[in-house]
């Protein structure tokens, strides 16, 4: 864990926080022998106790066939929370196999602080994905959704899961569940390298794409279907169960469709999923002609609902938002979506903004109604994540793309007014004493920015970097003064 200095100079609205770590950043050690590993944070959430947690994804380079989960906790000015796990950091796998070399590869997409009631205390919530090795000759690995719940000293929860050890496996290890399942696995793209004979050092959070919404007591969890067949959401209890009562067998697949006045099926990409008053409203694209931005809504029993847009789902060919990539619920009752366009030219992907409401129509108060695309860097951009910030949108990003200096990747943190303007008050001044709205925090480097919070004030960040000559990736959190 880097070492906290303090920073002089003035600092405004998009600046790094001075007050926390080094420069406003930490670099998150997984292990007291960080040199072995290679890491990456995908999300964090803030506890009522006051302490971050962050959660991701962790390979120990001398054994990069197993990766792990990874939970940190911060104090708030950066500093390790030793109160959990008495460290403040953990790996952790989904799976303990009979046989020790058998490969479990563990991942970590999001993470939920649950609050205490009058018969738990408090707990953490961990969603990602395991990959278990497929029977037979050669290395071949097949992923699933899994969920970890701890409590906040950093042990596992032994009244969550079937076996009650603290884990959850979607459709199951036990009872043989996961041989006589239909469920294939979930889809893990081409370059990812699992199947070789050297892998790529450990599996991207964003390459093995999960989601989720916790609702009335249930977990709904989304992926892609290994088979290519599309979009599957399945459901557990609270507790870990799985609850085979939801669509069929646990699941409900969105299947490539047929879009109106079209010939040839649409895949189906969601990546987004947010609990609504009707069911579960899902966004994200599909892959044919081009891109084009999509909404679905899944009932709480499992279905595709059709009286949702058309046939199911909601759409605009001719719209130059293409990708919705995170979900937001507004004060006003209405949902914004955060993800990416493409210019006037359709030469530079941007970052795209798309208020719609609960039926998937376009909201009218934010923007008009239309898409709000904003191109800051003239790079290859897009927003990955959203939040409520006061009644503001606060929005982080990535871009890349070539330069004077090379290829070269950064963070973007933007700040929005509830219909659809740069906030004047956040980021970098321009010449005419106004802000940006927008600040960039280029790196000569392989960057992402996964997660965000925003706390009063102040705006997190997670992620990973790769600095330049260098193999190895270290998982990030940063904040911005809001």
């Amino acid at each position: 864990m880097t070492k906290k200095s303090p920073i002089s100079g003035p600092r405004n609205p998009g600046d790094l926080d001075p007050t926390f770590g080094v420069d406003g950043k930490v670099l998150l050690e997984p292990h007291e022998n960080s040199s072995d590993f290679t890491s990456i944070a995908a999300d964090v959430v803030l506890g009522s106790n006051g302490t971050l947690y962050i959660t991701g994804t962790a390979t120990d380079l001398t054994n990069i066939r197993q990766p792990y989960y990874t939970i940190s906790a911060l104090h708030p000015d950066g500093s390790l929370d030793a109160r959990f796990n008495s460290d403040g950091r953990l790996l952790g796998s989904y799976h303990q196999p009979d046989d020790p070399t058998e490969t479990v590869r563990s991942s970590a997409n999001k993470i939920a602080f649950i609050e205490a009631n009058a018969n738990d205390p408090a707990k953490l919530l961990v969603l990602g994905t395991v990959g278990l090795l497929n029977p037979g000759p050669g290395y071949s690995v097949s992923f699933y959704p899994a969920l970890a719940r701890y409590t906040l000293d950093g042990h596992l929860d032994n009244t969550f899961g079937e076996l009650g050890n603290g884990h959850a496996i979607f459709p199951g290890l036990e009872g043989e569940r996961l041989k006589k399942s239909s469920f294939a696995g979930l889809a893990v793209p081409a370059n990812a390298g699992i199947s070789q004979d050297k892998p790529r050092d450990f599996i991207w959070p964003q390459d093995i794409n999960v989601n989720w919404a916790r609702h009335n007591g249930k977990i709904y969890v989304m992926g892609l279907k290994a088979d290519g067949s599309g979009t599957v959401v399945v459901c557990f209890h609270d507790n870990g169960l799985v609850d085979w009562s939801f669509g069929t067998d646990g699941m409900v697949i969105l299947k490539p469709f047929v879009p109106s006045g079209g010939t040839s099926p649409w895949n189906v990409q969601m990546k987004a999923m947010h609990p609504t008053e009707k069911g579960l409203l899902l966004g994200g694209y599909s892959g044919e002609r081009g891109l084009t931005a999509l909404f679905a809504r899944v009932t709480y029993d499992g279905r595709l609902d059709g009286s949702f847009g058309k046939d199911g789902y909601e759409y605009d060919m001719n719209s130059q938002f293409q990708r919705a990539l995170a979900l937001l619920a507004t004060r006003t009752g209405h949902i914004l979506a955060a993800g990416m366009g493409v210019d006037d030219e359709g030469v530079w992907t941007v970052g795209g903004l798309c208020g719609i409401d609960a039926e998937g129509r376009p909201d009218k108060g934010f923007n008009n109604g239309k898409p709000l695309l904003s191109s800051m860097m003239r790079r290859g951009e897009a927003w990955t994540g959203v939040a409520d910030a006061d009644g503001k949108f606060a929005v982080i990003g990535r871009y890349a793309g070539p330069s004077e200096q090379g290829n070269v990747g950064g963070i973007l943190v933007g700040r929005f007014l509830p219909h659809g303007e740069f906030d004047p008050d956040f980021g970098a001044l321009e010449s005419d004493g106004i802000r940006k709205g927008w600040v960039a925090f280029p790196l000569l480097a392989d960057v992402d920015a996964s997660g965000l919070l925003v706390e009063g004030e102040r705006i997190f960040v997670v992620g990973a970097e790769l600095p330049p000559e260098s193999s190895k990736h270290s998982a990030y959190i940063m904040c911005v003064k809001g």
